[in-house]
């Protein structure tokens, strides 16, 4: 290539990856960037990775394994670096990079450069709900590297590369199977044995023994079988979730149809085409997570069809229509809600961590595990938490503890005064079903305890001589604070009873009856089964409908609802 025309693909190639990185910038909302960045800072701190749980106080000093440790280090040198918006640049460039590493794989068999600049944004529209501020980026950037380094022939990075993704996240197998499967390809096109097949293979082995030079050894290889074959998690996890079953299912159904496109239309198909599109294809129907991988892996054969398709029409239109496609992605991107750099203040516990933080209550916390890893980010080492995201709905016991206070499930007084637990941390209501936490119920009642902080992201009760007493909210605020957010959620869960239910039962707090009949109403009609809620909806219909007996009848429940308990 003369050097201009090699200047103008490097200017070309740098102009994508600043766009793509623009596309990516998103807000944070994950919440296990929290305990990441926790983890990072510790390490940084220590010089060395801890071996022990550090900031969970129901296994603290127990041994623990980071197996993403390198993911949560370089985000928190991000963080310290640069703020927040570094933070998201490094997430939009790693993706960025994800998305022209498999694009520089395509241009290297063969496709066009306007096939591969068209495809470029419906590739990252599509993966972009993965791109998400976790360790499996490093995966997808990997993944990306992996393919362009083998359509280049040099097997001699794949040992680096597996070693490299080894320290981020633990799923080198991924490329192991990438590189299996063009090694195949080589197979097909020699036909017999050749010192080329011997050094692929070996070349893969040493890839496989490079993982043990990492920390956590060759566990980071094997790692994500072990996972699989617990089948109690990938039950209960929404990212486990088969495709189809999300909103997510026009995403891998495309990918599917663009991937078999390019198979059946591709007249360089591969064995290696084949093989990784039923694979992938596979983990993503399974499993949602997967979509992004079996995007990048598609987008390969889809260039390829597409180029064919283009060398049929006048160059000029397929350099249009890769015109039209960058212009129409930055404009959805940036119509996004979700484009920017700052996390979303309302759905982390900022207030509820302001206040430890301001007021100091000694003892200890009881958490939900969605806000752990924020709690334990802000308030660590002087505060750990009873649980985070990296504990998943196994029985162990951060969980079990968690779930029987916030559950107030029985025993659950025995286990706050075993652990010495001052605080109980909820949101105020489960942004998963839409019920009401039974521990915002019994708390509110327990003249033990007392509300501090009622906003969209959390609630906080404390024991009562913890803090100041004239730190007590009103009991209407909780309750109000409740059902603003259950009404924030109904539309978005027309079908779960959970979200009337907690409606009805924070209008009734209020002493708002009408609307609660009303809610209790419409949570009837979904759980006609529940009589005991439809008749307490049909009397506060008649009591607000100016029945004198049924009035009565209400305000007795009432005020024996507002009596402390115990």
């Amino acid at each position: 290539m003369p050097p201009s025309s090699r200047g103008r693909a490097i200017a070309g190639t740098v102009l994508l990856f600043a766009l793509a990185t623009g596309w990516l910038l998103v807000r944070i909302y994950d919440k296990d960037i929290w305990f990441h960045m926790l983890i990072g800072r510790e390490i940084l701190r220590r010089g060395t990775i801890p071996g022990e749980e550090f900031y969970k106080y129901p296994l603290l000093g127990q041994p623990a394994a980071f197996h993403e440790w390198g993911f949560g280090v370089l985000s928190e040198l991000a963080r310290r670096t640069a703020g927040w918006p570094g933070l998201a640049l490094l997430n939009a460039a790693v993706s960025a990079g994800a998305v022209l590493l498999v694009a520089g794989a395509a241009l290297r068999r063969g496709a066009s450069r306007s096939a591969v600049v068209s495809l470029l944004g419906p590739l990252a529209l599509v993966a972009s709900f993965r791109f998400q501020y976790r360790p499996e980026t490093m995966l997808y950037l990997a993944l990306g590297a992996t393919l362009c380094v083998l359509e280049a022939g040099r097997w001699l990075v794949l040992p680096g590369l597996t070693l490299g993704l080894a320290l981020f996240h633990p799923s080198p197998l991924i490329l192991l199977l990438v590189g299996g499967a063009y090694a195949l390809d080589a197979a097909v096109e020699d036909r017999r044995a050749n010192p080329r097949l011997f050094r692929i293979a070996g070349l893969l082995g040493l890839s496989a023994a490079s993982v043990a030079l990492a920390p956590y050894g060759l566990h980071q290889l094997t790692l994500p079988i072990e996972f699989v074959r617990r089948g109690d998690l990938t039950k209960v996890i929404a990212e486990f979730k088969p495709a189809l079953q999300t909103e997510y299912r026009t995403h891998v159904v495309a990918v599917a149809i663009a991937g078999t496109l390019g198979v059946v239309f591709n007249p360089r198909r591969r064995a290696s085409d084949v093989l990784l599109l039923a694979f992938f294809g596979y983990l993503a129907f399974a499993h949602v997570r997967n979509v992004a991988l079996f995007a990048l892996v598609a987008f390969g054969p889809a260039s390829m069809a597409l180029t064919r398709g283009f060398a049929r029409l006048p160059s000029r239109v397929g350099m249009g229509g890769a015109w039209a496609s960058l212009a129409a992605a930055t404009a959805l991107f940036l119509r996004s809600p979700e484009w920017g750099w700052k996390p979303y203040s309302d759905i982390f516990p900022s207030g509820t961590a302001d206040f430890i933080l301001a007021h100091r209550p000694p003892g200890r916390i009881v958490n939900e595990m969605r806000n752990g890893g924020y709690l334990a980010w802000r308030l660590h080492p002087d505060y750990l938490v009873s649980v985070d995201g990296r504990t998943y709905y196994g029985q162990d016991l951060p969980m079990e503890l968690s779930g029987r206070v916030l559950n107030a499930e029985p025993g659950w007084r025995e286990t706050v005064d075993r652990y010495g637990v001052t605080m109980v941390a909820t949101s105020p209501v489960n942004f998963m079903s839409g019920e009401l936490p039974r521990a915002i119920f019994e708390l509110d009642r327990d003249p033990a305890w007392m509300a501090v902080v009622a906003d969209v992201s959390g609630v906080l009760f404390v024991r009562r001589g913890a803090v100041d007493e004239h730190l007590a909210l009103p009991r209407e605020r909780v309750w109000l604070r409740v059902r603003q957010v259950a009404d924030e959620l109904a539309p978005l869960m027309p079908q779960s009873p959970g979200v009337f239910l907690t409606q009805g039962m924070a209008s009734f707090r209020l002493r708002d009856f009408q609307r609660a009949a009303r809610d209790f109403v419409r949570y009837g009609q979904l759980v006609p089964e529940d009589r005991a809620t439809a008749a307490l909806g049909r009397l506060l219909l008649d009591a607000v409908a100016g029945d004198r007996t049924a009035m009565e009848s209400v305000e007795a429940l009432y005020a024996r609802s507002m009596q402390p308990g115990r």
